[in-house]
């Protein structure tokens, strides 16, 4: 292994070995919220030194281990907005550990775990190591849906993720073993060079598995089963981590393998994606009309939105995908910001999830109910939020391939959106509160840090809706 190839995998290298010193501390026994905030704190500084390592990186393309890893603009910018997910994910997580009085830090470990997966996903320069780094990502999401193993509905819904993707991670690694049979070598650039030159039943076949293994990940309809009952089980941080930086993984890896591997049939893929795309889009939005659960309102709201990434994958073109890496660090930024809107808000000791729980927040938290407002703004395409325009540049570029059918569903997909994202600010701003008493958020609720972090996530969508520009800069450079 020689300096350059250490240089290449340094993040992974580092995650890897932070993780299990992390993991060294939490085997001691916490018998004190000091002992823990150690913890946490080192998890946080071991963050931190990743986001370091990854903005000295070197962005142009490069391989090691013979092609099986690759490092490139698209690899880096998964990795700089995943990182940025994931601190913001630890302080979720050790936040609701504190107000829970659950003072461990197994969860903490198994983040890491979940990043140091997703970085060896995304680089993946061969079928195998994509799988190693899907499964990796995978398990530790499984294990942290049952966090809260006390709670029956938190341990069924590690269940169904754990057998559901159990199953789409069989249909992957078939479409793999087809994929070999055919080239007789799983690098990319083998599979792409045969693909270039025929395409048989069996290749086709295989492809189609691959990615409809990823499209499961994604939630993609009619892959989509899964997401409303986890996300409701499973702890709000780790539903918020599962609904971010889960969603930009699967999403930037799906844009990898058209570019890298699966571009010869773009021709018979495409039209499927573009089916898929409408599908998902329609019936996300059309569904988080009749939920009454915040939790599961963001479930088909994020169904919804993985509909318009995919559509920007189904176009093919640089601006297209210049357009889902925009999407994607939008979709990352205001549904953090909305899930930690959700961890803030507690009532008696009980977080607030039902939309009817939401009555009189406005009078109580101003400050509270206005970054909602921007954040389900921002979701449902309103100006001049970071939402409005990732929509527009997913429309511009539909519009420009042909595809005009697909952006005018994409706006009445946006259209339907706004009648949720309405129905909850009407609740906060003018309804009475439940028995016409005042909604007085729990003292232990109001964490400064953790509002901090969520005003912080609403000047961020509002920042980037009126300089949307330094973002796409950096999605077509990456490109």
């Amino acid at each position: 292994m020689t300096l350059s190839t250490l240089a290449i995998i340094d993040v992974e290298i580092f995650l890897a070995a932070f993780a299990m010193l992390l993991l060294l501390f939490s085997a001691t026994p916490v018998t004190s919220i000091n002992s823990f905030r150690n913890i946490r704190y080192l998890a946080g500084v071991g963050m931190f030194c990743v986001l370091g390592l990854l903005m000295v990186a070197n962005t142009s393309l490069s391989s090691a281990f013979n092609g099986l890893y690759i490092s490139n603009g698209i690899t880096y910018f998964a990795k700089m907005l995943a990182t940025v997910g994931t601190i913001v994910g630890l302080m979720y997580f050790a936040s609701m550990m504190r107000q829970t009085n659950k003072l461990v830090g197994e969860g903490l470990v198994l983040m890491y775990l979940a990043l140091l997966g997703l970085c060896i996903m995304v680089s993946a320069g061969h079928f195998l190591t994509l799988y190693l780094g899907l499964e990796l990502m995978s398990f530790t999401l499984y294990i942290l849906t049952a966090f809260n193993r006390n709670q029956a509905k938190s341990s069924e819904a590690a269940l169904k993720y754990f057998i559901l993707g159990g199953l789409a991670s069989s249909i992957l690694l078939y479409g793999i073993s087809l994929l070999y049979g055919f080239a007789g070598s799983l690098l990319f650039t083998d599979v792409l060079t045969a693909l270039t030159t025929t395409q048989p039943a069996l290749a086709l076949v295989g492809s189609v598995l691959v990615v409809i293994g990823l499209l499961f990940k994604l939630s993609i309809v009619p892959f989509h089963m899964w997401t409303p009952d986890v996300y409701e089980g499973a702890p709000t941080p780790v539903t918020a981590y599962m609904a971010t930086v889960g969603k930009v993984a699967a999403g930037i890896l799906l844009l990898r393998l058209m570019l890298d591997v699966f571009a010869p049939l773009q021709a018979q893929i495409m039209p499927i994606f573009f089916a898929l795309a409408a599908l998902t889009m329609l019936l996300g939005a059309f569904v988080a009309i009749l939920q009454t659960s915040l939790k599961r309102l963001f479930a088909y709201s994020s169904i919804t939105h993985v509909g318009f990434i995919l559509a920007g994958i189904a176009t093919g073109t640089l601006e297209g995908y210049a357009a889902v890496l925009f999407y994607l660090v939008a979709y990352l930024v205001t549904t953090l910001g909305a899930f930690g809107v959700l961890l803030l808000a507690r009532y008696r000791g009980v977080y607030l999830e039902k939309l009817e729980d939401f009555k009189g927040l406005a009078a109580s938290a101003p400050a509270l109910a206005g970054c909602m407002l921007i954040f389900m703004f921002s979701l449902a395409g309103v100006p001049p939020l970071v939402g409005f325009f990732a929509k527009l540049s997913i429309f511009t570029s539909l519009i420009e391939m042909g595809a005009i059918w697909l952006a005018l569903i994409g706006v009445a997909a946006s259209i339907i959106a706004l009648y949720y994202s309405l129905r909850l600010i009407k609740i906060m701003y003018f309804d009475a509160p439940k028995n016409n008493q005042a909604l007085r958020l729990d003292p232990a609720s109001s964490n400064p840090f953790l509002f901090a972090i969520v005003i912080v996530l609403a000047a961020a969508t509002l920042y980037f809706g009126i300089f949307p520009d330094d973002i796409m800069h950096y999605a077509t450079a990456a490109l």
